[in-house]
């Protein structure tokens, strides 16, 4: 984080900083196709337990067809490793808060029912399972730039040492590249806030700046929006 010598250059900075946002309620449910249950790290199961066939998730690739296992003390057959969800139903998930700590559920249902009205398959911290999907997919300026997960997930980066921002008309491509692309994303879940201030390049012409991005968490969930923020920070050189 940026260190100042005086209030003056603090304020000043502040005023120069440039920010772009999409102001409105962040996503906390959305739906999701089954192979995002592979992004993150799953496999889904149709299973016989307590002879009735139900959800369950597991390790991908950990189980097989026919399989009988013990799972939280509780007696599991696989019926089946699903390749595709049955006719009319859908994976929901939301991100809540608890105690100040986020957390996202995940329920299968009948589309034409409402949540709690379906079948419970997870519920864990956001932040690890967002940093594990970070990771498994090699998405490097996400769980490099990561600051905090909450309904919002903040990231943080800097370059350089503070000095008085460029105005946006000063911008070199390359930055006005960065908003363009980051301001996408932002229409494209409905919120999002980017504060940015540019300093210019240095002698080796590397930019020098610093950005505080803010997005849903759930919408980074997936695999395609997430991978269009990790190509809007590598725009930066």
């Amino acid at each position: 984080m940026a260190s100042w010598e005086n209030l003056e250059a603090k304020l000043k900075h502040a005023e120069r900083t440039l920010v772009f946002e999409k102001i409105g309620n962040p996503e906390k449910e959305r739906e999701f196709e089954l192979r995002s249950l592979r992004d993150w790290g799953f496999d889904l199961l149709l299973v016989w337990h307590k002879g009735k066939l139900t959800y369950l998730l597991q390790e991908e690739g950990l189980r097989k067809k026919g399989e009988a296992f013990t799972y939280e003390d509780e007696e599991y057959t696989v019926e089946e490793v699903l390749e595709e969800l049955p006719k009319d139903t859908s994976i929901f998930a939301k991100v809540e808060e608890r105690d100040g700590r986020a957390y996202i559920l995940v329920e299968i249902r009948h589309i034409k029912k409402k949540w709690g009205e379906g079948t419970l398959i997870l519920n864990v911290p956001a932040a690890e399972l967002l940093i594990a999907f970070f990771r498994k997919k090699g998405l490097d300026r996400l769980y490099n730039y990561v600051e905090s997960v909450g309904i919002t997930t903040e990231f943080f980066h800097q370059r350089g040492q503070p000095r008085v921002p460029m105005d946006y008309k000063k911008l070199p491509a390359g930055a006005k590249d960065f908003i363009r692309r980051t301001k996408e994303i932002f229409d494209l879940v409905g919120f999002g806030r980017m504060s940015l201030a540019y300093y210019g390049k240095d002698k080796n012409k590397d930019s020098k700046y610093r950005v505080f991005l803010t997005l849903p968490t759930i919408d980074l969930f997936d695999l395609w929006i997430a991978e269009k923020l990790n190509n809007s920070f590598r725009v930066f050189k």
